[in-house]
């Protein structure tokens, strides 16, 4: 399927989203219903569809939509997160729980501004009769409202509702309010809806959904090329509502697992140290982007008309590019990338305010709103994509927009500057289209990555030519990967280099001494920049609180102070690689890390010429360019650097640490 064609159906789907009838739905006076989905025809659906874990299920089945969770010991949410970002509104869906086992432990839920691991969320435990209201935050979701149902006990089906308008939140239940409560934590975000079940009753999870509808407030409605449906009058209803309780009754739903809980998007687990402000994730991208451009560009700029195809095949870049806004008719702009035989991504901005992330045409990723798009005839918006590694960051006429999981996309590919005008009406004009990439043109070698902020001084002669002397003369392969399997062949390749060498330094054991505020770090003493290090870290350990989240880290090319690379590995199930103590740049996930207070992990990192090679347990998990420009330096190991990680007093033994050198010659 070429782009254009991609494309255009991509459109046909994003267009939709106005234009499909309102379901029925107990709104407030003013608003408009901004989605609606039946389930009836999954062609004109927006949710997941399929799922690549074998366990996990989320589909459009017999004109309804179904999510399943198949192994026995599933414990946490299953999330069906809705596109499309509103400040207020009210989310209604009809649910059921459809389990052959179901308990009190499982439950059907609605969320609000959802953003990464913060919103509202209203749980209703049917078989229980009980309801909650729940603020969800990185550092534990706390209950702040929580009632006793009326009424026998059932799985459904139920029609539920939940409101979030201003401060209030409200919950009802077949159209009667039964919780409400004031918090104004959050001010904006996404719709979900979902179920689950507590780690208590861990099992199955099964569930039927039909009639979404999303209402928000006219005036805080999308822009769109159709007119947004009329509100919808119903009769009101007499309800009495309740008096919540703000006391935690029971453990929060999100109980921490062995594994890491899967959700529709499979978008990576990301902790709080991964998580962060708009401010922090636009300082992120511009310092990639200035990285990036410091070279001249790989393509363009170039002036034309889309499809427009770069001739690019690529992992990491750069691309920018200005469309102008054509006369009367909607149309979506965007970029085709990471484009091989059997996967593709596509990012597109609607002239209706939205932006959308899919697999190909069938699974939407993740989306949002544009909140200053031009949608004047005659007027540019200049679209940047910015795609490093499992990360990406879309920005729009020079404001952050959001954060991208490109995590479903490893391999480098074609990359396609696309758009089209609705109804086929022709292409999109380009201005300025330009693409700067990591890697040399033509060459697939890594180029120069010079960082964002100075470059700390280099030792000096003396003490590099010093440790080199003390580091073996093997030689090692070059690392230009262009897959993960090419990068898990090449980390071999170094493991095996290093076989029968002296090492540098090692084995050496000890204990990291946990300090909220401070690191306790243990210092290798050497100085290389290219090395392959092994050390085992058990498991920091509280008798008081063994499921307290930790963090270990190893530390590189480190000249002093804050000058060094930062290699965290979280019990949360992800890694995440940060410049000094500036906020992480890079992200991913492990699937196979050991937790349980007399369990550690067998941590191998490799660094040769600028590219990373990660394994835990003896397992390849990635391998990742360095935002940074390579130098010679030391390498140190600590514990708890975030502080949501960190406890007073707790220590993180470590065992056989021990460094190779990778230098050449």
């Amino acid at each position: 399927m070429s782009p254009r064609t991609i494309v255009r159906l991509l459109v046909a789907v994003m267009m939709l989203l106005p234009a499909i009838p309102a379901t029925a739905l107990a709104q407030n006076d003013g608003e408009v219903v901004v989605v609606s989905d039946n389930f009836d025809d999954p062609a004109a659906g927006v949710l997941q569809e399929g799922s690549d874990d074998p366990d996990l299920r989320y589909d459009y089945d017999d004109d309804g939509y179904e999510i399943d969770a198949f192994a026995d010991d599933f414990s946490g949410d299953l999330t069906v997160p809705v596109p499309g970002e509103f400040p207020n509104g009210t989310i209604q869906i009809d649910a059921a729980l459809t389990g052959e086992n179901d308990g009190n432990g499982h439950y059907l839920f609605l969320s609000c501004r959802v953003r990464d691991e913060t919103g509202y969320k209203l749980e209703i435990r049917p078989l229980a009769q009980v309801a909650a209201i729940w603020l969800l935050s990185p550092d534990g979701n706390e209950r702040i409202a929580s009632v006793g149902l009326e009424g026998d006990p059932s799985s459904g089906p139920f029609t539920i509702a939940f409101g979030c308008l201003g401060d209030e939140l409200t919950g009802l239940i077949d159209g009667q309010e039964m919780i409400s409560v004031t918090d104004d934590s959050y001010d904006a975000g996404s719709f979900a809806f979902g179920a689950g079940v507590y780690k208590v009753s861990a099992g199955p999870v099964s569930a039927d959904f039909d009639n979404l509808a999303i209402a928000v407030p006219a005036d805080e409605a999308p822009a769109s090329p159709e007119a947004s449906p009329e509100a919808i009058e119903e009769e009101p209803t007499e309800a009495a509502t309740p008096e919540a309780t703000v006391a935690p009754t029971e453990e929060p739903t999100q109980t921490p697992t062995s594994e890491p809980t899967a959700t529709p998007t499979e978008a990576p687990p990301v902790s709080q140290a991964a998580t962060f402000d708009r401010s922090g994730l636009a300082a992120a991208a511009d310092q990639l982007r200035e990285q990036a451009s410091a070279g001249p560009p790989a393509f363009g700029p170039e002036t034309g008309q889309t499809d427009l195809d770069t001739g690019l095949e690529e992992l990491d870049f750069v691309a920018s590019a200005s469309f102008t806004v054509p006369e009367g008719e909607g149309w979506s702009a965007g970029y085709a990338f990471r484009q091989t035989a059997d996967n593709s991504a596509l990012l597109q901005v609607s002239s209706n305010g939205a932006w959308m992330l899919t697999a190909g045409t069938e699974q939407v990723r993740a989306a949002g709103l544009v909140e200053n798009l031009e949608t004047d005839p005659g007027d540019d918006n200049v679209i940047e994509l910015i795609a490093a590694g499992d990360t990406g960051y879309l920005t729009v006429n020079g404001e952050f927009v959001a954060q991208l999981d490109l995590s479903i996309w490893p391999d480098a590919g074609a990359l396609s500057i696309i758009g089209t005008i609705a109804n086929g009406a022709g292409p999109l004009d380009i201005v300025d289209a330009t693409v700067w990439t990591t890697r040399e043109p033509g060459t697939g070698e890594t180029g120069p990555t010079p960082t964002a902020s100075p470059a700390p001084e280099q030792p000096d002669e003396a003490t590099a030519e010093a440790s080199s002397e003390a580091a073996s003369e093997a030689v090692s392969p070059e690392a230009s990967p262009v897959s993960q399997e090419e990068a898990a062949a090449a980390f071999q390749e170094i493991v095996a280099s290093t076989d029968g060498a002296e090492p540098l330094s090692g084995p050496d054991s000890g204990s990291l001494t946990q300090a909220i505020g401070s690191l306790d770090i243990a210092s290798a003493g050497v100085i290389t920049e290219n090395f392959y290090s092994t050390v085992r870290f058990a498991n920091p350990a509280n008798a008081d609180d063994p499921d307290h989240p930790w963090d270990i880290v190893i530390g590189f090319w480190h000249t002093g102070g804050d000058d060094q690379v930062r290699l965290v590995i979280a019990s949360d199930g992800t890694w995440s690689l940060a410049l000094g103590t500036a906020r992480p740049i890079l992200n991913g996930t492990v699937d196979n890390l050991n937790l349980g207070e007399a369990r550690g992990n067998d941590i191998g990192l490799a660094v040769l010429g600028g590219t990373a090679y990660l394994s835990v347990n003896d397992e390849f998990v990635t391998s990742f360019e360095i935002p940074s420009q390579p130098q010679a330096g030391d390498l140190w190991l600590a514990s708890g650097t975030f502080p949501e990680n960190a406890q007073e007093g707790v220590q993180t033994p470590y065992s056989d640490w021990t460094i190779w050198s990778l230098e050449q010659g």
